[in-house]
């Protein structure tokens, strides 16, 4: 009996080996992000411009054809997240991207404990935990100046309430604090309030009118409070300027998603399970309007980082799968399963430390490799070290762009439209 236990329980142990090895890479690499003086993406430069406004002249949405003559893109949240650092360690890139990172490290943990509660297995949590980490968009966006990651914490602390709202009365307004910080975080992350009432109303809670208008009312008057601290230009910055350049093509839309379905297997069974056994009830309400938000992949713009809020429900979804596989009393009778499992998990997907993966790398790893390749501790090393060069490489190439910028007296935006954040003026 005890070899039986031990034969169904060491594809467990390589796959938590895995996923360790992995986190650390993770760990690695938003290591040599945070601290690197230049953008990795491109929307960085005018997030991190944005913040430092805020720092130095507490302002962000101002009339466009006055200076800085700029749009800001998000709503304030994440923008003071990251100003009130600034306070006691200067204007750094570092300041926003801890933010993201601290909030990536945490929408984890907040992983670990739905599957926790769902199923009172330590390991299989800890698998769900690390899980999150594998995920390509999870490696690429966690450690960048963006207001994505720190989105998501909130969206997700916010379906943690609704998840568990039965236990405490209370749960169901601690949710809609988290919500109304999700939607003025990123204005896009509304499908989790959108969810728990339908949700709430297809289990006939008394209290669903109540819970809605303390929601709209809450979500206006804070609209309200912005548009009025500057001037009608809050909605202006945050959602009209950006519809006029907004350009959509359905051979973009079939590009990204069949590259999603490509590279993430594993974690579309997870999704699938969700759906099939409509268990936890909110997650498979929340998943399906997460998935026909996915039409937006196809406009301009669009990036990998419209995954994030996916991912988060894709990786619940795949270890409560894990669990069902393991669970049953009938253990010779599922080995077959899990080592299926265990093959797709190894062999078929992609490991962060592949040439190419994640998507939008700032640089090309020197080989595709699996999951299971990760595990060769040169792997690790060379991935380590090749982007440790690249960045030394990118950094020497922006400050001859730095010197050039100088040279011609060209203005602090220019310097920041190239990608320029030495937090100066370029004179």
């Amino acid at each position: 009996m005890k070899r039986l236990d031990f034969l169904y329980l060491f594809p467990i142990i390589i796959v938590l080996s895995i996923l360790l090895v992995n986190f650390m890479a993770f760990l690695a690499y938003s290591g040599l992000i945070l601290g690197f003086e230049y953008n990795i993406n491109y929307i960085e430069p005018y997030v991190f411009q944005d913040t430092v406004r805020m720092y130095e002249e507490s302002r962000l949405y101002t009339d466009i054809f006055e200076r800085p003559f700029t749009v800001t893109l998000y709503p304030p949240v994440y923008y003071l997240f990251s100003a009130l650092p600034m306070l006691f360690i200067g204007k750094s890139l570092i300041v926003g991207r801890a933010v993201s990172f601290i909030s990536a490290l945490l929408i984890g943990l907040i992983i670990y404990k739905i599957i926790h509660n769902e199923t009172s297995n330590r390991s299989i949590s800890l698998i769900s935990f690390l899980l999150f980490f594998v995920s390509e968009y999870v490696f690429r966006w966690s450690t960048l100046f963006r207001v994505d990651m720190l989105g998501i914490l909130f969206t997700a602390l916010g379906v943690y309430f609704i998840l568990y709202y039965k236990k405490s009365k209370n749960n169901c307004y601690f949710s809609i604090i988290f919500f109304i910080l999700a939607i003025f975080t990123k204005s896009e992350l509304i499908l989790g309030p959108i969810a728990a009432c339908i949700y709430l109303f297809l289990n006939h809670e008394r209290s669903l009118t109540k819970i809605i208008f303390i929601y709209m009312i809450s979500l206006t008057a804070f609209i309200l409070i912005l548009e009025n601290m500057t001037r009608s230009e809050y909605v202006l910055h945050t959602l009209i300027y950006s519809i006029p350049g907004i350009n959509y093509s359905f051979e973009f839309f079939f590009e990204k998603i069949f590259l999603f379905f490509q590279k993430n297997l594993l974690f579309i069974i997870g999704g699938t399970y969700i759906l099939i056994k409509r268990k936890p009830p909110f997650l498979c309400i929340y998943l399906i309007l997460i998935l026909i938000s996915l039409i937006k992949i196809g406009k301009t713009g669009s990036d990998t980082n419209y995954y994030l809020e996916l991912m988060f429900v894709l990786t619940i979804g795949t270890a409560l799968l894990i669990y069902e596989i393991i669970k049953n009393k009938n253990k010779w009778q599922n080995m077959k399963m899990l080592l299926v499992f265990v093959f797709i998990f190894l062999v078929i997907f992609p490991s962060p430390l592949g040439k190419d993966t994640p998507e939008g790398y700032p640089f090309n790893v020197y080989e595709k490799s699996t999951l299971i390749e990760s595990l060769d501790p040169t792997n690790f090393f060379n991935f380590y070290h090749y982007v440790e060069e690249n960045l030394k490489e990118y950094s020497d190439i922006m400050k001859k762009t730095e010197e050039y910028l100088i040279d011609k007296n060209s203005s602090f935006i220019e310097g920041y439209s190239v990608g320029i954040n030495k937090n100066k003026d370029i004179e």
